[in-house]
């Protein structure tokens, strides 16, 4: 540090005797000072010694500075307490602030060269001590304020890339989970759709497409309208505007056109999801193939059919035999007596008196 000062002040212009010798009483004080804050400094904090530092900076800067101006310049060591301050905190401003006050009594003030403060410039160097103190205090606040806002920053960065890790994590399972949902809808035997609030189909499974031989873009474009059969689309439209402007669920049955040019029959159901404020923000639907159970519906009632055609003649049948057989008893009663009558009749000689009797049985 002795070195140090010497080499400071030897180029700092002191050349006639009185200089050396001043310049040698200032390197005395700010020795001992110096040794003094080092000790201090290696028990504390290192930033006591930046604040001794930049003081001597100070001092040896405006001793250096006289030979060129009449006045000194106090701001550098406004300058030093602002660094201390900045740089090793509150304490070593504080101390910057003293040491700082020390230099400017000894070597600014008159009487010069002595701690001694006269009446005139008690004021002056309170000035200069209280400026000195709030430069400190502005710049320690500053330097916590920015460090405050520097962790606050570092907390918020390490919050953002935990938020940022945890909204990846989240998209990757939600990414999961649609490729697991799409490899359902794609495997069960099921044709699955689905469309906006407003009715447009966005999504078909490829069961879906593959019966109705469009593309995505196609059912897009309304293409699913024109695969029903001309007599149910007005039907579906009705239903289907219905649907969406009451939040209901829509379902019915409607003949639906392949990719063969034929018609089969499905039943449709679409139900509404909604936000938890009530509002419709998607349409989920299926379709099933009931072709078959409308052609099983229609072979049993083809059966019922000719059941009740065939209880019928049965019946008729029944009946026909039940009157012939009650016909047929009397019937037989009149031929025999008929037979009878001509029995008697053909006697020799002949029985009237039989045959009146057998004919008055046939009338009764």
């Amino acid at each position: 540090m002795n070195r140090w000062l010497k080499f400071a002040f030897s180029h700092a212009g002191f050349g006639n005797p009185r200089d050396v010798d001043v310049a040698e009483s200032a390197r005395g004080v700010l020795a001992h000072g110096a040794r003094t804050v080092l000790k201090q400094a290696r028990a504390t904090d290192g930033g006591w010694g930046l604040a001794a530092l930049w003081v001597t900076v100070a001092l040896v800067s405006s001793l250096w500075l006289q030979h060129f101006f009449p006045y000194p310049f106090l701001f550098l060591f406004l300058g030093a307490v602002i660094a201390s301050a900045w740089m090793g905190g509150p304490l070593a401003g504080a101390l910057s602030v003293v040491l700082s006050t020390l230099c400017v009594e000894y070597f600014f003030v008159p009487p010069y060269y002595s701690f001694t403060v006269s009446a005139t410039a008690q004021s002056y160097l309170v000035a200069f001590a209280v400026c000195a103190s709030v430069a400190c205090w502005l710049s320690a606040t500053k330097r916590a304020s920015e460090a405050v806002m520097r962790q606050a920053r570092r907390d918020l960065e390490v919050r953002v890339a935990e938020r940022t890790a945890e909204i990846n994590a989240s998209n990757r399972e939600l990414r999961e989970r649609e490729r697991e949902l799409h490899v359902l809808t794609e495997v069960i035997p099921q044709q699955i759709w689905s469309g906006t609030p407003d009715g447009a189909i966005d999504y078909c499974n490829q069961r879906l497409l593959d019966y109705v031989g469009l593309s995505m873009d196609e059912m897009r474009r309304a293409g699913f309208l024109a695969t029903l059969h001309p007599e149910d689309r007005d039907g579906f439209r009705q239903r289907w505007q219905a649907a969406l402007s009451s939040g209901q669920p829509f379902e019915g049955e409607w003949r639906v056109r392949g990719a063969e040019g034929r018609y089969r029959v499905f039943f449709s159901r679409s139900v509404p999801l909604r936000r938890v404020d009530g509002r419709v923000i998607r349409w989920y639907g299926t379709n099933t193939d009931i072709e078959e159970h409308k052609k099983a519906e229609r072979d049993l009632m083809r059966t019922q059919a000719n059941l009740a055609h065939l209880s019928r003649a049965f019946t008729m049948s029944a009946l026909t035999t039940s009157i012939a057989h009650e016909i047929n008893q009397p019937l037989t009663a009149v031929v025999a007596h008929g037979y009878a009558c001509l029995g008697w009749l053909d006697a020799t000689p002949p029985d009237l008196a039989r045959a009146r009797q057998t004919t008055e049985r046939i009338i009764a």
